[in-house]
């Protein structure tokens, strides 16, 4: 990918940039690399099967926290992303999955095709899992409102997402971690969505 944008000499890396860093809006930027994200939009415009599981390593979702933006994930990339859901509404692959981690928290969010029009077309769904035993990385909850493709948000527990698909419906558990210094732990169910065959969006079980 394209080097974090907005950074200084003492804030490397990645951070949290305002509005007003215009090189994150940068069309040239890529999250994927040119030839990577080239073969994501032949394998969308090629895919035959029921289900569309797009594995990828954070939250995909747009998520504004009072106008800024993490320049470490999708939001540090936008052009890059909207390349993506353009030929996710081009292609039209069967019931895109989005599956992410790395940013040790639960999500659940409907993926639009034009984050900033709440009312645009839900193009896919995206389930995050938490870390299994890595720490917390803080509460997201009072950015949620000003978000309203997101599902689902949990910081507090640690665990791990369970698919189950069948041709008709994809169910997705987040199982919660009861004490992550257990090596013989046991799991709950912190929460489930279903999505239904043809109907993209999360929807609670």
């Amino acid at each position: 990918r394209d080097d974090q944008a907005c950074q200084g000499p003492a804030n490397f890396g990645g951070q949290m940039i305002a509005d007003t860093c215009a090189e994150r809006r940068d069309p040239r930027r890529s999250m994927l690399g040119a030839a990577q994200e080239s073969w994501v939009s032949a394998q969308l415009a090629a895919s035959e099967a029921r289900w569309t599981v797009i594995a990828q390593q954070m939250l995909f979702s747009q998520f504004s926290q009072a106008g800024h933006w993490s320049s470490d994930g999708w939001d540090g990339y936008p052009a890059s992303r909207q390349r993506i859901l353009d030929q996710l509404a081009a292609a039209q692959p069967s019931n895109p999955i989005f599956i992410g981690g790395d940013v040790h928290q639960f999500w659940a969010s409907d993926v639009k095709q034009d984050f900033d029009r709440p009312g645009s077309a839900t193009l896919a769904t995206e389930f995050v899992g938490s870390s299994i035993t890595s720490g917390a990385s803080g509460s997201a909850e009072k950015h949620l409102t000003a978000n309203p493709h997101i599902r689902f948000h949990d910081w507090r527990h640690r665990g791990y997402g369970r698919a189950e698909i069948t041709p008709e419906r994809l169910r997705m558990d987040f199982m919660a971690v009861a004490d992550v210094s257990d090596f013989t732990s046991p799991t709950r169910v912190l929460k489930s969505f279903v999505v239904d065959d043809g109907r993209p969006g999360a929807q609670e079980a």
